[in-house]
């Protein structure tokens, strides 16, 4: 009884009316996909041709919500490629090309296994997009991703970017430790303004950045950084222990460094230096650990009376 006004809905003049429809499609089938006959599912794959956005929005969701006979699987691959490459084309409509973007992969899992110059160009079209869609694929799917040219770069960009969130920012970095050791050399330049922009938010990131420079030998990045992260400290009491310890992981960059070069008389300056903050620290604390107390100053009641 239902199947003949599907049918009609499907191919109804009304947009509203077709996206409806795909959302109706997407309930029957998760009731029970497999006694729909052939013909619902065909019809179906024409609101992926249609020219409303609406309508594709709400096929690539119902096509996200179930799953098609798998000889239906060439066709429906077929027609998300095209909606891809158009909505790539005219960046009318990021969310709606992110949506297609997930639903491919999704049908395509696992995604490493595609060929690289598919996810090459996967890379390219997320790289376009808005950062916040770029950032909600990459959460996704990110890991299927790992190892593809160009996609260190991009991470490295949406962590610098202001509108990526401070969580968003802590995906981002765990994929970046991923990133292969020959492109982090590629784009270390950049880690720096990556540092920067994300302290200019509140989202101290020193620590990661100068790990995964680290992993590669970026050490003059790491060293730069380190000691961008320490300039940015003032020197009151109440930021001067972070300051030390700012200074101290500035130093360990810098031992490093100079190790990496061979110079031993830098290494030897260096670590004199590291004593030299290890000692001001300790001294540092001894003689203010009253002041840093919360309950200093406040007038507490004698437990004698």
């Amino acid at each position: 009884m239902a199947l003949p006004v599907l049918y009609q809905a499907m191919t109804s003049q009304l947009s509203l009316v077709r996206a409806a429809a795909a959302d109706a499609y997407a309930d029957f089938g998760k009731q029970s996909l497999e006694d729909l006959p052939e013909l619902v599912h065909q019809t179906f794959l024409l609101l992926f041709t249609d020219p409303y956005v609406i309508v594709h929005s709400a096929a690539v969701h119902a096509l996200r919500e179930v799953s098609l006979p798998e000889s239906f699987e060439p066709s429906i691959l077929g027609r998300l490629v095209n909606l891809i490459h158009s909505y790539s084309r005219s960046q009318s409509d990021d969310q709606i090309l992110s949506e297609c973007l997930s639903a491919f992969l999704e049908l395509q899992r696992p995604v490493e296994n595609l060929p690289r110059g598919v996810r090459k160009a996967i890379v390219s079209i997320i790289d376009k997009m808005h950062p916040r869609e770029a950032v909600k694929l990459l959460e996704w799917h990110g890991r299927g991703l790992r190892g593809t040219i160009g996609v260190g770069a991009l991470l490295l960009k949406l962590v610098a970017h202001p509108e990526t969130s401070e969580y968003s920012v802590e995906s981002l970095i765990e994929e970046m430790y991923e990133i292969p050791s020959q492109e982090i050399s590629r784009i270390a330049a950049d880690f720096r303004g990556a540092a920067q922009s994300r302290a200019a938010k509140g989202n101290d990131i020193t620590g990661e950045l100068i790990e995964i420079l680290t992993a590669a030998d970026a050490w003059s990045v790491a060293v730069d950084i380190a000691r961008d992260s320490t300039d940015r400290l003032s020197d009151n009491t109440w930021d001067r222990p972070r300051k030390l310890r700012s200074a101290a992981r500035q130093v360990a960059a810098e031992v490093e460094a100079a190790a990496a070069l061979s110079d031993v008389d830098g290494v030897l300056r260096l670590a004199k230096r590291w004593r030299e903050v290890e000692r001001e620290s300790e001294e540092d604390h001894e003689k203010n650990k009253k002041r840093r107390s919360p309950l200093f100053g406040l007038q507490l009641p004698d437990p004698s009376d």
